[in-house]
């Protein structure tokens, strides 16, 4: 018996060290590929990941080789002595059970071993109200920490933290990326580049993506293309749930969605991107607070309830006092002014007028740049990835 225990054990971890030598081999192939691309945009190449799995997977198959010739060799030393094994005289066996015990096992065996385990004078039942002591006193910390942090929230001026819910689960994989989706409904999408080898010490600026369910797959794309191209940037874009508020300030979203992953800090590397009803909300939140995003971008949207908000950008423009030159409405480049694009599709007449509207109505106070192309959604979202490209801080070591 013990020997064809050890000969199916054998064959088992034969089995395992085979599937995980392959799996090596083929992990060995990946990287050496994703290597090879990120010379493209002249991240840092290295095999050292493809040597270290290339040596796992020959360590792996030598050890699935030699499990299966001692399995063998075991089945073998078995076969020459069966013979001997059913002319052995057989022992009887033992009593067990009822047939041993009478009516002392009528409990199911676990009558006089149970109080014997217990210990000399344990009361019955005492390992189970323990474990509802225990329980209880669980309950109670878990209930006075949830009012303290309510209460920490309540208090003027504290700061707001964003519950993801848990870790993230990856939902698809659009445009050779990432989507990753979190309990709380927030979604994360990384570009092919973010899963680079050399890039694992490098983080990525964030764009801030607020847009209908079914334009997400275009967004994706768009910037995908564009980075493969060499025209941007790759960005990681997130997402927030759809119960999420649009005036809220993103820094809490970010700052617990950066405990999962790679983002460049600061306002610096942060962009704001509404398309279609979301477009406004995009807009609005960098005409009011410039600090939080270093560009934001409004595509086919209607901007009619947005206006310019007195002395929102606190430039010279804004408060409407004169420059160092004494030109009013002069403002020089850099000066912490909202930056804004407004994307209208050829043909939208309503979109465009509705920008050009909001263009003239912010000016001088913010950069405003209109964006109509001929081309269709898919060539204007590519264009605005370009733009945050020219806005935001590009990938940093992490």
């Amino acid at each position: 018996m013990a020997r064809v225990f050890w000969s199916v054990a054998l064959l088992l971890v034969c089995a395992a060290a085979a599937t995980v030598a392959w799996a090596l081999l083929r992990s060995a192939y990946r990287h050496w590929t994703l290597e090879r691309g990120g010379a493209v945009y002249e991240l840092p190449v290295g095999y050292r990941d493809v040597v270290l799995r290339l040596a796992g997977a020959g360590a792996a198959g030598v050890l699935a080789a030699s499990s299966l010739w001692v399995s063998q060799s075991v089945r073998e030393d078995r076969a020459g002595t069966t013979v001997q094994a059913a002319a052995a005289p057989s022992r009887p066996t033992p009593l067990t059970g009822s047939a041993a015990g009478g009516a002392g096992d009528a409990d199911g065996g676990n009558g006089a071993d149970t109080k014997a385990h217990r210990g000399p004078g344990a009361k019955p039942g005492a390992g189970h109200t323990e474990k509802t002591g225990k329980k209880k006193a669980d309950e109670k910390k878990a209930a006075a920490k949830k009012a303290a942090g309510a209460k920490a929230a309540a208090a003027p001026g504290a700061k707001r933290e964003v519950d993801l819910g848990g870790r993230p689960r990856t939902v698809g994989r659009p445009s050779n990326g990432r989507l990753q989706e979190f309990p709380d409904g927030t979604r994360v999408w990384l570009p092919r580049q973010y899963d680079y080898p050399s890039a694992k010490r490098r983080a990525f600026p964030v764009v801030v993506t607020r847009t209908a369910e079914r334009d997400q797959q275009d967004v994706f794309r768009a910037f995908a293309a564009h980075t493969e191209r060499e025209l941007a940037d790759p960005f990681v874009l997130v997402l927030p749930a759809p119960a999420a508020d649009c005036a809220a300030d993103p820094a809490p979203l970010l700052e617990a969605v950066a405990r999962h992953y790679r983002l460049v800090g600061g306002a610096k590397a942060r962009g704001g991107l509404g398309t279609g009803v979301h477009a406004a909300c995009a807009v609005r939140q960098e005409l009011e607070h410039p600090d939080r995003y270093a560009a934001a971008a409004g595509l086919w949207g209607d901007y009619a309830d947005v206006g310019a908000p007195p002395g929102a950008a606190g430039t010279p423009a804004a408060s409407g006092k004169p420059d160092e030159a004494g030109k009013p409405g002069t403002v020089a480049k850099g000066d912490g002014r909202p930056q804004v694009l407004l994307g209208a599709v050829a043909g939208d007449g309503r979109t465009r007028t509705s920008a050009l509207r909001l263009r003239g109505l912010v000016r001088p106070g913010a950069e405003a740049r209109v964006l109509d192309t001929p081309v269709g959604r898919h060539r204007l979202i590519a264009a605005t990835a370009g733009y945050f490209t020219e806005k935001l801080t590009g990938p940093q070591p992490s």
